[in-house]
């Protein structure tokens, strides 16, 4: 038996069934427990934790407390269990501060051999408040000068204007002598010596009276404290623990089993009180088998590590979302995924125009290509889906109006109902195109447009010349528009964009199919035909020469082959 006897301190406020079953498991090693239940748990409830416990004589109860986080209550428990177990049993050497819900990883003797081999070690989390920068809430050195009378839960509103009101007024109250602020986890194991010299000093109670007014003080009072007191001190705990963003600790579950048997830490925090298997495989019948795996899997070379790396993934998952998924937290705000859909999206610019008998070849390959190909998504009056019913995918609104009242949330919407299916849809230049500010900067987006197609149908219709005029003039200020909205230099664009001249469409309209965003097939089986072209030239020509610069048209201002340039004859001598 080695030298070193730890025992337990233990709070807890419910689940108590789990308490009996870990005071037991400790107490069958030798490891003698004393609890603090919160005094708000009926007596009924303690009567029955009582009668569970298997080894009585190694366990006591501290006096109870009403205890709130936050507050010197949790401190005054601590304080009140550390007291009992070190009065009542004068062989414990050290102390390990534990919860309900902390579950041990490693026996009773592997601990004990492990702080022989360390003695007069005080292991505790312990970092210099201004060295600290993982503190949630904004206050680290704050939480140490000014006052926090009022409940952080129960009082919010009092909390933040009291401390807004010392701020403003510049009170800052001083800190004692004996106390160098420090701060970490509040899960320790210190030694006797330690715990003895901080409960029995003589200023503990002028200490103690500041520590009242301290914030979260159970992360501070034995931090500061080991310093003054301890003689060789570990800044580390032996419970292993995560805490997400906010401060609060990550859950176990029956599925951390494996990785929790490979950690090198002789506790972890926090497991839910209803991971039946995980408690019975580490203090139930079955701890030694758990033990013998454990053994098993750290000499297989089993990453110790595998916990840390999944917090890590679920907390940037939980700060960041999935791409395209928005929550409410994170919606807001511009640092967040928020300029990324969830799959793969195509939008065809003018093919529609371009092509008399488009829709069914557009249909058939998006068939081929695995693709869901819907309509003018954007039209002016109604949303196209391909479905053509009163709702869409995910039931996503046809109405123009709401569509347009958040358009980037209808599309992303719209991909992540669809689930990875590659989305296509068709736009014109009428169409309203505030979408296209997300669509710029979403990696996930491929474009086409055919550049200046808009003038086929047109020249085509049969208006006036006036009136074909003025809708041209229109129709070129908006493409116009649209062409330096997506190539606007402010924001680096991160969609793929191919952009077609119009002269480009005229030599080779096959090129322009096979440019077609995620669905150009490789064989154009029956492609469409490209609408009839007339006299485009010479239209051009006279809306050139009528004011109205169409420079999307990609055709030259003067016709090469209208110069015809011949030999000169012979020169004639007239009379």
């Amino acid at each position: 038996m080695t030298a070193a006897r730890p025992g337990i301190a233990m709070l807890v406020h419910a689940h108590l069934h789990r308490t009996a079953a870990l005071a037991d498991h400790w107490c069958a090693q030798g490891c003698p427990v004393a609890i603090h239940v919160d005094r708000r748990v009926p007596p009924a409830e303690i009567a029955a934790l009582r009668g569970a416990l298997r080894h009585p004589e190694l366990v006591r109860f501290a006096p109870r407390h009403v205890c709130e986080w936050g507050t010197f209550s949790l401190v005054a428990a601590t304080n009140g269990a550390v007291a009992t177990l070190l009065s009542a049993f004068p062989f414990v050497t050290h102390v390990l501060l534990s919860s309900g819900a902390c579950l041990p990883l490693r026996p009773a003797d592997a601990l004990a051999a492990y702080l022989d081999n360390r003695p007069d070690t005080d292991f505790i989390q312990s970092v210099a408040c201004e060295d600290v920068s993982w503190a949630i809430g904004g206050l680290n050195e704050e939480r140490f000068t000014l006052r926090f009378p009022f409940s952080w839960k129960r009082q919010r509103r009092l909390f933040d204007g009291y401390v807004d009101l010392q701020r403003r007024v510049g009170f800052a109250r001083g800190v004692p002598a004996e106390v160098t602020p420090h701060l970490g986890s509040q899960w320790w194991c210190l030694t006797r010596q330690t715990l003895t010299a901080i409960l029995n000093a003589p200023e503990r109670g002028r200490i103690d009276r500041y520590f009242r007014r301290v914030w979260i003080p159970d992360e501070s009072y034995y931090q500061s404290l080991a310093r003054r007191h301890g003689r060789n001190i570990v800044s580390r705990s032996l419970t292993f623990a995560r805490f997400d963003g906010d401060g609060r600790p990550f859950v176990l579950y029956d599925d951390h089993m494996a990785a929790l048997r490979a950690r090198p830490e002789f506790l972890a925090r926090k497991a839910w009180h209803g991971a039946d298997a995980l408690f019975d495989a580490f203090v139930g019948p079955e701890a030694g088998k758990a033990r013998a795996d454990a053994q098993a899997a750290t000499g297989a070379g089993l990453a110790p590590d595998t916990l840390d790396t999944r917090f890590d993934a679920a907390d940037a998952r939980r700060r960041h979302g999935r791409p395209g998924l928005y929550a409410q937290h994170r919606f807001p705000r511009r640092s967040y995924r928020r300029d990324r859909s969830h799959g793969p999206y195509g939008i065809l610019i003018g093919y529609s125009a371009a092509f008399e008998d488009f829709d069914a070849w557009y249909a058939r390959a998006c068939a081929a290509a695995g693709a869901t190909g819907h309509g003018r998504l954007f039209h002016p009056q109604r949303a196209e889906f391909e479905s053509a019913g009163p709702t869409g995918p995910g039931g996503l609104p046809t109405r123009a109006g709401l569509r347009d009242y958040d358009p980037r949330a209808f599309l992303t919407s719209l991909l992540w109902s669809a689930g990875g299916r590659p989305q296509v849809f068709l736009m014109e230049m009428g169409d309203p195109a505030a979408i296209l500010d997300f669509v710029r900067r979403d990696p996930n987006a491929r474009l086409s447009i055919l550049v200046g197609a808009w003038l086929l149908p047109l020249l085509a219709s049969g208006l006036p010349f006036n009136r074909l005029r003025k809708t041209a003039a229109r129709m070129q200020r908006k493409e116009t528009r649209l062409l330096h909205q997506l190539e606007d230099s402010r924001v680096p664009r991160q969609a793929r964009l191919t952009a077609i001249p119009l002269a480009d469409l005229l030599a080779e309209p096959e090129g322009a199919l096979r440019a077609a965003a995620l669905i150009a097939p490789q064989d154009l089986v029956k492609p469409p035909r490209l609408r009839a072209a007339g006299e485009l030239r010479a239209a051009v020509e006279k809306l050139r020469n009528s004011g109205i610069e169409v420079p999307s048209a990609g055709l030259p201002a003067i016709d090469p082959t209208a110069w015809q340039v011949s030999k000169p004859g012979p020169a004639q001598s007239g009379r």
